[in-house]
């Protein structure tokens, strides 16, 4: 499958839009690579949201073994803390 690059679409409950930009941390395991992220997406509609979700791929694979996992990360606090470090550089954030 792979990971296609920016802009991609997506598809949420009906709901289409574009992912606009992403930021990304990846670990490689023995059996498994993950790539956690984090996505800004803006809906056709013009709203915006954020997505925070991963892929993975089989150990020592090519980019375009990637799939997405649709289903909540499990993730170490530091490769978390890197990943918000990343998009706080980012101008996503209205806070």
């Amino acid at each position: 499958m792979g990971i296609s690059p920016l802009p991609r679409t997506v598809n949420f409950g009906g709901y289409r839009g574009k992912i606009v930009d992403e930021v990304w941390v990846q670990e490689d395991f023995e059996d498994l690579d993950y790539r956690f992220f984090i996505q800004q997406i803006r809906w056709n509609d013009g709203d915006e949201s954020i997505r925070i979700a991963y892929y993975t791929r089989p150990h020592g694979t090519d980019d375009t073994q990637w799939n997405f996992a649709n289903r909540a990360p499990n993730i170490y606090p530091e490769t978390l803390g890197e990943l918000i470090r990343r998009a706080m550089q980012r101008n996503w954030f209205h806070i």
